[in-house]
């Protein structure tokens, strides 16, 4: 409890200061100084640096080589997808500092394809808000913020953080930003979820991610892991308005938003739900491996 307490009170200060550095930084600038943060992450983070490798090398078959590899390609191509997963993450969080209160550039950044608009525009032209269903996919934090710069009414759930400086933090950003904050662990999460809907508004919500919350088996890049239902659920229930969204980084160093339609048919169940959920996150991680949070232990707990 001691170490975990301790990593979290340094990751605080980390984060603290990053915030601070980055912001009056020009964006590529800060993306250098969070790549750097990154790579220093991944030399001094081991555990977290085998966790990423151990499970790239277990799901390897489904997103980085074929089955028969030699097992030389194997290691060096999760060796090296692992060291880009945390200078992304690094170089992603640098940039979102220096684009506080700077709108205009973040639609210089971020670009949403005509198909992406008219997926989001059929789905709010229903009035009934949009269920926006995402992953820790890409730079999905200046997702948000894009579509918000965009004069879109959006807001994001999210739990709490193991430290609550963090939290703090993280919630000021996206205010800041003009992304209304959600938090998962408010007792009144339900009214104020619906409330948001009913409002016309693009509620975010990440379904990637095992966690404490009712969940169940379901097949995930070749393996079953704990999925929690409650999205599904609301999804059943909202259909035509729901999508789903990631942003990734494409050649030239811009971020594109890709946004689907989730189909989920008159008739089918809470498990067919889930499958198509999962389905959506397991096409983009397939596409940019190194663009998803691995560090998360997806597969390890057990739903009975």
């Amino acid at each position: 409890m001691q170490r975990t307490s301790l990593k979290n009170d340094a990751l605080h200060l980390l984060f603290e200061a990053l915030v601070s550095l980055a912001m009056p930084l020009p964006p590529r600038a800060a993306r250098l100084a969070g790549a750097a943060l990154g790579l220093a992450g991944y030399a001094l983070l081991g555990s977290d640096r085998r966790r990423v490798s151990r499970q790239l090398l277990d799901r390897y078959d489904e997103v980085l080589g074929l089955p028969g590899d030699p097992e030389s390609l194997k290691r060096r191509r999760v060796r090296d997808t692992t060291r880009q997963v945390f200078v992304n993450l690094g170089r992603w969080a640098g940039e979102l500092c220096a684009y506080v209160d700077r709108h205009d550039r973040i639609l210089d950044r971020v670009v949403l394809p005509g198909r992406s608009a008219s997926v989001l525009a059929e789905a709010l032209g229903r009035r009934r808000g949009v269920l926006y269903l995402t992953g820790h996919l890409g730079h999905w934090e200046l997702m948000a913020w894009s579509l918000a710069a965009r004069g879109m009414p959006v807001s994001a759930v999210g739990r709490s953080s193991y430290h609550p400086g963090i939290t703090d933090l993280t919630a000021w950003l996206r205010r800041r930003a003009g992304v209304d904050v959600i938090v998962r662990d408010d007792p009144e999460l339900p009214r104020r979820l619906l409330g948001a809907l009913s409002r016309g508004r693009i509620v975010g919500l990440f379904v990637d991610q095992s966690t404490s919350l009712p969940s169940r088996s379901v097949d995930f890049l070749g393996r079953p892991a704990p999925t929690i239902e409650a999205p599904a659920r609301l999804a059943l229930r909202h259909r035509g308005g729901v999508v789903f969204g990631s942003c990734h980084e494409m050649r030239g160093g811009r971020l594109c938003i890709e946004i689907e339609r989730v189909s989920l048919p008159q008739g089918m169940d809470l498990d067919g739900a889930l499958e198509v959920i999962n389905g959506h996150v397991e096409r983009a991680v397939r596409a940019f491996p190194d663009q998803w949070v691995w560090m998360h232990e997806r597969w390890k707990r057990r739903v009975t």
